[in-house]
This record gives C-alpha cells, structure tokens and sequence, in this order.
C-alpha cells in the first residue's frame, strides 16, 4: 500500500524520467533498423568484432594490473602507524600478505568478507601471542569495547561523508524498505526473470540477428561492467582488510589500554608537569661519558646554570629540570653521571632509558676512546630489543668540545659544514662522520655544540629545532610506555575497582528496597 501510495504521489516525475529516456532508449532498435535497411549490418558486425578483439586484449591488461595500481592506491590511503614499533610493523606486513592474494570482493556475498577478514585477525593474533588457544580473544573487555568504539566512530564519518541523504534516512525508512523487500522482493525478481526471458526468446524468433546482436551487446556490457568496477573492488577489498588488520594490531599490541582521557590521567601521574598536552611534556635523557659535557648542555639548554660543572665529575646523582620557553617544546631535561660498566651505574641507566622519550648522547668531539659510548648504546638497543611492549626513544646526538678541533686556536663561527670551506668546519664534518659510524647514528641526527660558555653557546638553536623535529615520535614512545604500565597488574587499581564495585551495589540495593 505504501508503495503504491508512493508511486501516485511521484507519478508526474515517473512521467518526466520516462519522457527523457524513451527517445534514447528507441536509438538501438531505430539503428539497427537503418543498418538493415542500408544492407550495411555486415560491415557493422565486422567493426564489432574488430573492436571486440581489441577490447579483449585491453581486459586482459587490465585484470593484470588493476590489483597492482589498486595495491599502491590503498597502501598510499593506508599506511602503517608511525607510532608502531618493529613488532607491530612485521603484524603489517602479515596484513598485507593477505590483502595482496585475497580475491576482490564481489560485495553481494558476505562469507568471503567474512573469512578474508577472519584470516587476517587470526594472523596478527597469531604474531602476537604464539601458540595461545582462542589468540584473538586475548584481548581485555575495556579494550574490546574501546575497538568497538573506534570503529563505530570511523564507520558513523565513512556513512556521513559516502552515503548520500545519511543525515536524513532514519531507522524506520530502512526497516519499511526491508519490510518491502521481504515481502514483494522475490516475486518481483521472478515476475522481471520471467518477462526477461520471454522478451529474448520473442526478439530471437522474430529477429534472429537483432536478437544475436542484443545477447551480444547485453553479454559485452556486463563484461565490460565488471572490469571496470575491477579496480574499485580491488581497492576496496585492500582497504576493508587493512583497516580491520590495522584495528587488530592496535588491540593485541596493548594499544588500545588506555583512552586518550586515560593517558592524559596516566601522564599527570608520572609527571605533574602535564597540562593541556595529550601525555605532558617528553622527558630527554642526556647520556654520554664522564666530562662529556651533560651538565654544561643542560645549562645551555636551560640559558642558566643548574648543574656545576668542572674538570672531574662533580655530582653523581640524577636531576630533572623541567624546561618550557615560548616558540619551543615543552620538556624535562635528565642530566645523569657518565656511562660506565659499575653495577650500580648500568642499573641507573636501565631505569631511566625506560622512563625516557627521547635520547641525547653527548660526545666529546676530541675523546679518543669510545668503547664506553658504543657498549653502553649496545645495552640500551638491546633492552628495547627484549622489551618488545616498549618503543626504541629516538637517539640525538650533541657532539661537544668542537672548539677543541684543529685548528685549535681558530673558533669563529657560524660554520658551513656542507662546502666545509675552512680547516675548522672540515674537521668538524669528519668528527660527526666518525662519531656517526662508530655509535650507528645517522649524521643528520648529530648536532655540534660549543656549550663551555652560555653565554656564547653555538648551535642550541639548532639542537632544539632537531628535537621538535623528532617529537611526535618521542610521544608515541611515552604513549606506549603509559599503556604499558597500564597493563601490569596494580594492587590499589584492583582495590579501587573493588570499592567502586561495592559502592554501586549498594546503591543498587537500596535502590531495590525503596
């Protein structure tokens, strides 16, 4: 009833579509009819097939390459986190595996959906907790319910931004259109099968080459249709299977432990210096050997002096300088003794590297011998190779003491390390390339400093500039630090969930008495 109330209703713009389309539509059958009458069908039938081959070769060529140009499309569309560690990107590389051999999806069948995005949550399950029965179930309720989340946010922006008229289609108009459908669906697919195949068989009898032409026509756009909705498929099926990868990475690699609200909690724990930032300011560990020269880039970095500094190693504690100048990031600068192979001192610098969000290794441009230096960045490197719920703190390096360089006595900066015109500035070059091979860091990540003399200190600006330029990953090494420890197992949490627990009992009970 409704239906036919809907068609009165519309009947002028019924009128007004078939008005404009049947003039196009009579085009077929009024031009083969000229084709017959004008004995030229046969040169027709010719071009067809002639263009036919060609479209051949072309449906060849395009099967070939529609899921190597759609591969390319969705890894540009989707590709992996920058916050993730090496763990998590061998799990994406498992992902893509799978997109790569599934089979674009047809959309009108959901078991191979189904199974395809199966295979990929088991398979990074599987990377995840090896040999574990039910692997993807291994994950927390609050994380379960956090995906579910994060999910139904991405679809409700994927509906608004693709579905045309989402904002207005309710519920209810989805439920009378499947209500229709159920009910007057599969008799009106038979009614049109019917009268389809009626139609055909009279347009044969009647026309035998008409008819041969119009199978052949009907046969070539379906044909045609599906090659080229190829590649829209295939780019489509990459995507769904990513993006459901990309969700189970989050969830088994301990990503989703915590909300964003939650780490921001979890941050002003750790730091009460956090305030608006999502997890406070990034905590830079400043490491190196004795009278490497921390103290005096801490001083350099702060334009004060806060740490004495001297020709022996005048403190052996830590300290911890909060640091927040307008125009630069905010940060907590960690002075610490020299590295060295003491008990004590390899315990100290265990605990904080793993505290840490950043590194700077401070290297004297004139120390002969750093086996102390390299040792100690083997330990570290080796901590975040066994730790694989931790992220490596990206690694900088303040290279000191340049002054010192031959021509000792020559010290006029600015120095143009790139045309290294002057003995001064080619000696320097080829102390960050030494330093730079013998510690594994990438020369673009050293940075040389003079920071005897604050108040001529040279290239702190520069320093800093690199410091921002690593800071988002610097945060994402917190974020998973923080979701980390949220995911140990803490006494006074559990003794809290229990009072809360306790408490709305309670409340419920009354509640039910009243």
């Amino acid at each position: 009833m409704r239906a036919a109330r809907t068609i009165r209703r519309y009947w002028r713009e019924t009128a007004l579509v078939i008005l404009v389309i049947l003039p196009w539509a009579a085009l077929f059958p009024l031009g083969f009819l000229w084709l017959w009458r004008n004995s030229v069908v046969n040169w027709w039938i010719l071009a067809a097939a002639t263009m036919g081959a060609a479209a051949f070769a072309l449906r060849i060529d395009i099967a070939r390459s529609a899921m190597v140009e759609a591969q390319a499309e969705a890894e540009k569309a989707s590709p992996p986190s920058p916050e993730w560690g090496a763990r998590e990107e061998e799990a994406w590389k498992l992902v893509q595996q799978i997109a790569r051999e599934t089979q674009p999806f047809s959309f009108t069948e959901a078991e191979p959906i189904r199974v395809a995005l199966e295979r990929a949550v088991d398979a990074v399950a599987t990377h995840f907790h090896p040999g574990a029965p039910h692997a993807r179930l291994r994950i927390t309720l609050p994380e379960g319910l956090l995906l579910a989340e994060r999910l139904l946010r991405d679809l409700r922006v994927a509906i608004i931004t693709h579905v045309p008229g989402a904002r207005s289609i309710r519920l209810s108009d989805a439920a009378w259109a499947k209500e229709t459908f159920d009910r007057y669906g599969e008799a009106t697919r038979r009614v049109y099968s019917f009268a389809d195949v009626i139609l055909r068989l009279v347009r044969s009898v009647g026309n035998p080459k008409g008819g041969f032409l119009a199978e052949a026509n009907r046969l070539l756009i379906g044909q045609v249709g599906g090659f080229l909705s190829m590649r829209l498929r295939a780019e489509l099926t990459l995507l769904l299977i990513h993006e459901i990868g990309r969700a189970a990475i989050d969830a088994h690699s301990g990503r989703l432990r915590l909300a964003d609200d939650e780490l921001s909690t979890a941050a002003r724990v750790e730091s009460e210096a956090a305030e608006e930032d999502l997890v406070g300011p990034v905590r830079i560990l400043l490491l190196g050997q004795v009278n490497a020269g921390k103290s005096s880039l801490l001083n350099a970095m702060a334009e004060q002096v806060h740490r004495a500094v001297g020709p022996t190693p005048m403190r052996s504690d830590v300290e911890e300088l909060a640091l927040k100048f307008e125009g630069r990031p905010e940060v907590v600068l960690i002075d610490t003794p020299g590295v060295g192979n003491e008990p004590a001192a390899s315990k100290t610098l265990r605990d904080k590297v793993e505290t840490a969000d950043l590194i700077i290794w401070v290297a004297s441009a004139t120390q002969p011998a750093r086996s102390l230096d390299v040792e100690a960045l083997r330990k570290i490197r080796a901590i975040f190779k066994d730790r694989t719920d931790l992220h490596m703190p990206p690694v900088l390096c303040a290279m000191t003491h340049i002054d010192e360089l031959t021509p000792a006595f020559e010290w006029v900066p600015p120095y143009d390390l790139i045309r290294a015109d002057r003995p001064k500035a080619i000696s320097i070059r080829e102390a960050i390339e030494h330093v730079g091979d013998l510690l594994d860091i990438p020369c673009e990540r050293i940075v040389p400093v003079y920071v005897r003399d604050i108040g001529g200190a040279y290239n702190i600006d520069l320093l800093w500039n690199l410091i921002a330029s690593r800071l988002d990953e610097a945060r994402a090494v917190k974020i998973r630090r923080l979701q980390s420890v949220a995911a140990g197992f803490s006494v006074p949490a559990v003794l809290s969930q229990m009072a809360a627990g306790g408490r709305w009992l309670a409340k419920a009970i009354r509640q039910t008495r009243s």
